[in-house]
């Protein structure tokens, strides 16, 4: 059985209501409590001659080179808005990292994206970068020995006391 689009996947296709076909997107899904069937959808009627601003996921593929120096890959987008007509749109960006180094910072300026499509997005904004680790050194504790008493303890020491001082009289 084939998995149901996403709500958060742009998907565009034809629906026919009315004897009319309408250009939509789907917007929003509601399942019931199990997952499985249905609620609701909403759908966005769209002209395909109009621009649109919408939210693509972000696909990162390979694997950055300054991993293999030790780094972590951080990444700070998951999604961009982008302008386009809604035929142009793909259903999500695919940015290769293969070549991220360690200590490189990368922003959407660095990526291309398909031909009609715009970012609609503050372009100068890191969206993916690689560092190696912070190590976080915690200060050794000296160990030392407690001594503990206890109200038995008390006890024993008044009555060597009282002994002591029994013998001195």
């Amino acid at each position: 059985m084939p998995t149901p689009p996403q709500a958060e996947v742009f998907t565009m296709f034809e629906v026919e209501y009315a004897g009319k076909k309408h250009l939509v997107t789907l917007s929003n899904v509601q399942r019931g409590h199990l997952g499985t069937d249905f609620v609701h959808c909403s759908f966005n009627k769209v002209s395909a001659k109009e621009k649109v601003v919408l939210s693509l996921p972000i696909h990162f593929v390979g694997d950055a080179t300054g991993v293999k120096a030790g780094g972590l890959v951080n990444f700070n987008m998951h999604e961009v808005e982008v302008e386009g007509l809604p035929t142009d749109m793909p259903e999500f960006l695919e940015f290769d990292i293969s070549s991220l180094e360690l200590d490189a910072s990368w922003s959407l300026e660095h990526f291309s994206l398909p031909r009609g499509i715009t970012f609609a997005h503050d372009v100068t904004a890191s969206i993916v970068s690689c560092h190696l680790p912070k190590v976080v050194v915690e200060p050794e504790v000296e160990e030392t020995e407690m001594v503990v008493e206890t109200h038995a303890d008390a006890e024993a020491v008044e009555a060597k006391a009282e002994e002591s001082e029994e013998k001195a009289s």
